[in-house]
C-alpha cells in the first residue's frame, strides 16, 4: 500500500506558485506596461465575477434537455460506482512503478497546473507582444476556466467527503462522510486534477480546433492521460475521474460558450487585418 500522505516535491511546488504569482503580475498591470497592447486586467476580472455568477444561478435556468444531460451524467456515474472497488482491484493488480512514477512526474502536472499555467502564461505573453487579442483573450478564458473548475471540484469535494482508495484498505468504495467531517477539502470525489484537465482541453480545443484539427486530439488526450494516471496512482476511485471529466467538460463548454462573441469578435479582427 501506499502511504497515506503523499509528499509533494517541494521544487515543483514552488514553481507552480510562481507561476501563479507570474498571472496576478501580469493581471495587475497597468495599461501601456506591453508594447502594442491595452490592458485588458479590468475586463478580465469583470468578466470572471460576471461568469461566476452565472454559473451559480444557471441551475436555476436549465431546461428538460439540461435536466436530461444531468440525469444521464448522473447515471453514469452512479453506475460507474458501483463497480469502483472491482476497478480499483484491477488496477493494483496491474501497477507497474515505472509507469506509476511517470503518471506521478509527467502526467499529474497537467490537471494540477505545474504545466498548464506556465504554458498558458507564456502564450498570453507572446500574445501582448504581438497585439494578438485572439490568443491573449483565448489565455484568459483558459485561466478562468482552471478557476472555476479547481474550485467547483473542491466544493464537490467537501460536499462528499469521499476517501480516497489509498486511505481504504480494504478497499470501500462507498464511505461518504460529508461536508460536516472537518471540511475535507483533499477528499476524492470528484477529481480535481481530472476537471481541470478536461476544462482546459474543452476550452482550445472550442477556441482553436475548427483551424488547428491537432488541438483537440492532442487536449483530450493529456486530459485523459491525466484522468487514468489519478485512478492508477489510487489516489482516486473510476468514478472519481468520470464525474471530474464531466464537470470539467460542462465548466470548459459554459465558459467559452459565454464569451463566444467576446473572443469570435476578436478573431475577426484579426483575419480581416491579415487578408
Amino acid at each position: 500500500m501506499k502511504p497515506k500522505q503523499k509528499v509533494f516535491d517541494y521544487c515543483l511546488e514552488m514553481i507552480l506558485r510562481k507561476s501563479i504569482f507570474v498571472w496576478l503580475i501580469l493581471l495587475i498591470s497597468p495599461p501601456g506596461t506591453f508594447a502594442q497592447t491595452d490592458s485588458a486586467n479590468p475586463k478580465f476580472f469583470n468578466s470572471f465575477l460576471k461568469d461566476g455568477k452565472q454559473i451559480l444561478i444557471a441551475p436555476f435556468h436549465w431546461d428538460k434537455k439540461d435536466v436530461a444531460n444531468l440525469t444521464l451524467a448522473t447515471g453514469a456515474t452512479a453506475f460507474v460506482m458501483l463497480y469502483d472497488e472491482k476497478l480499483q482491484s484491477f488496477v493494483v493488480r496491474n501497477q507497474n512503478k515505472g509507469l506509476e512514477k511517470f503518471g506521478d512526474l509527467v502526467i499529474d502536472p497537467f490537471g494540477n497546473g505545474l504545466y498548464a499555467l506556465p504554458i498558458l502564461g507564456g502564450i498570453y505573453l507572446s500574445a501582448l507582444s504581438s497585439g494578438n487579442k485572439y490568443d491573449k483573450n483565448m489565455m484568459l478564458l483558459s485561466l478562468e476556466g482552471f478557476i472555476f473548475s479547481a474550485g467547483l471540484a473542491t466544493g464537490s469535494k467537501i460536499l462528499a467527503g469521499r476517501d480516497r482508495p489509498v486511505y481504504s484498505y480494504p478497499w470501500y468504495a462507498h464511505n461518504f462522510n460529508g461536508p460536516l467531517n472537518d471540511f475535507p477539502a483533499d477528499g476524492s470525489f470528484v477529481s480535481r486534477h481530472t476537471s481541470v484537465a478536461f476544462t482546459l482541453a474543452t476550452i482550445l480545443s472550442r477556441g482553436y480546433g475548427q483551424e488547428k484539427k491537432w488541438v483537440p486530439i492532442v487536449a483530450y488526450s493529456l486530459a485523459s492521460m491525466v484522468a487514468l494516471s489519478r485512478s492508477y496512482q489510487q489516489e482516486h476511485w473510476a468514478s472519481d475521474v468520470l464525474g471530474g471529466a464531466i464537470l470539467g467538460y460542462v465548466t470548459g463548454r459554459f465558459v467559452f460558450d459565454l464569451n463566444y462573441n467576446r473572443v469570435r469578435d476578436s478573431k475577426v479582427n484579426i483575419l480581416s487585418k491579415t487578408y
